[in-house]
């Protein structure tokens, strides 16, 4: 993914470019549109921040990650960084909020993760969680007509629902303010979306990549929106969703 420094973030794609990608593009631009509505502090930790493409530009971010080529990238993007395990982050500093997205699926101890995170957090500190939807649609499809199905991605461990974050959350003292649904799971919306930007199918990675850079952004965008806006009033249907948390005071 080519990420954008916060100088030159472009409005509409909010500094993810969506050319080359299947809708990551978008689903970041998602995430970091919650967060700043939500976002009441400006000291930030970004646990399994990656190359930084959530969290750049929304106030002074530490990212945490195991991966240095990645945190390289997320220094130019503006970040402090940890190298470390994101359940053993070594430093007692205290955060306003604290961003974990797409990792929580990927982590063979998620509740350490919870409990790591509460620790960094200042009381009332901010969580945002994000993870795929268990009960999207598609799965239940999978799971109606296959006799032996997995999960599209290998690198997911485990896959939550409202139901089991809820819990885990209450367990590890964070209190729910709000949960968001988005993206779209429907038979046929990927194949449709990437023929609308002129895409092209990869037998390798099995998915549907956007060709283009400039002429078809303004319909995908158009798309993302519109994937964003069915998966709130359809949540069967959503791929994705973020929890906007806080820490239980003291």
């Amino acid at each position: 993914m080519k990420v954008i420094l916060p100088k030159d973030l472009p409005n509409r794609l909010d500094g993810i470019e969506l050319d080359m990608q299947d809708g990551s593009g978008a689903k970041q631009s998602i995430k970091r549109k919650i967060i700043k509505k939500h976002l009441k502090g400006k000291k930030i930790l970004d646990v399994g921040c990656g190359e930084g493409e959530v969290s750049m530009g929304l106030g002074d971010i530490t990212g945490v990650d195991v991966s240095e080529p990645r945190l390289e990238i997320a220094r130019k993007n503006g970040l402090k960084t940890i190298k470390a395990d994101v359940c053993k982050i070594p430093t007692d500093e205290k955060f306003d909020a604290a961003i974990v997205a797409d990792l929580i699926e990927h982590m063979q101890r998620p509740y350490d993760l919870l409990m790591e995170a509460n620790r960094l957090l200042k009381p009332g500190g901010q969580l945002f969680l994000e993870t795929p939807n268990a009960l999207n649609f598609m799965r239940f499809l999978q799971l109606l007509f296959r006799e032996k199905t997995r999960e599209e991605s290998p690198n997911h461990l485990f896959l939550f629902d409202r139901i089991s974050l809820t819990e885990m959350l209450s367990r590890t003292d964070f209190i729910i303010d709000k949960i968001y649904y988005y993206g779209f799971t429907f038979p046929g919306w990927r194949f449709f979306t990437a023929k609308l930007g002129k895409g092209k199918y990869s037998s390798k990675t099995k998915k549907y990549y956007v060709k283009t850079r400039n002429k078809n952004l303004d319909k995908l965008s158009l798309m993302s929106k519109l994937g964003w806006v069915l998966g709130r009033l359809f949540k069967p249907f959503a791929y994705s969703l973020l929890i906007v948390a806080h820490k239980r005071d003291e």
